[in-house]
């Protein structure tokens, strides 16, 4: 006799709902990958947050204090002079090129670290003559991101005793990470510009040639 077909066979036992999950509720295989997954992103986005601003204070810091040395050289005559041109004939010259050449290597083999120079680093010194002209002048640097950036015709003025100087150092720094929202980019095509102003008068140090030398 075959029992497969028999109407008095006896069903199956029917799982209720609350069983089966009750059952999938108490199985934690996998869930700790499931929870790391979740939290993975979350922590390296803040890591690399926190390495990001990090790394743009200290970078801002390298600038400041950069811009401070580059002041105090001229404001003590200690800087390049702006005619100054190697001619060759000194071999043991610290600066074998232009003034304003030489001047913009000092601050660049300080901001090395940073990356290349010739696409981040615009250094401007200009000489007024009084600090109401000074005032006046509400021009922005000119950053080596600019389209109209053109070294040659960066401002290089070292100036005399008592002048008043204005130095500007911009650097053109590019976020590690852009996609993180922070905001850091200050330009269109997402980086941010680190600029550093420093005004004085220059110490009466008296160099030769000058009238007005104090006795």
């Amino acid at each position: 006799m075959d029992r497969s077909n028999s109407k008095h066979k006896r069903p199956l036992p029917k799982r209720g709902f609350k069983k089966r999950f009750g059952t999938f509720r108490k199985n934690a295989d996998g869930s700790t990958m499931i929870e790391f997954s979740i939290i993975l992103p979350v922590f390296l986005m803040l890591l690399f947050a926190i390495l990001e601003v990090g790394y743009l204070f200290y970078a801002d810091a390298m600038i400041e204090s950069t811009m401070d040395r580059a002041a105090r050289d001229i404001r003590t005559n200690n800087a390049p002079d702006k005619d100054y041109v190697w001619d060759n004939t000194d071999p043991n010259a610290s600066c074998k090129k232009t003034g304003k050449d030489c001047f913009y290597d000092d601050i660049c083999k300080i901001l090395d670290s940073f990356g290349d120079c010739n696409d981040k680093l615009s250094i401007d010194v200009e000489v007024f003559d009084s600090f109401k002209e000074l005032s006046e002048d509400l021009s922005e640097p000119v950053c080596a991101n600019n389209e109209n950036f053109d070294y040659s015709k960066q401002a290089y003025d070292n100036g005399e005793q008592r002048d008043i100087v204005r130095i500007r150092l911009c650097w053109v720094y590019t976020p590690i990470t852009p996609g993180l929202g922070l905001g850091l980019s200050n330009t269109p095509e997402g980086r941010h510009r680190i600029v550093a102003t420093s005004v004085f008068q220059t110490e009466p140090y008296g160099r030769p040639g000058n009238d007005d030398d104090e006795t």
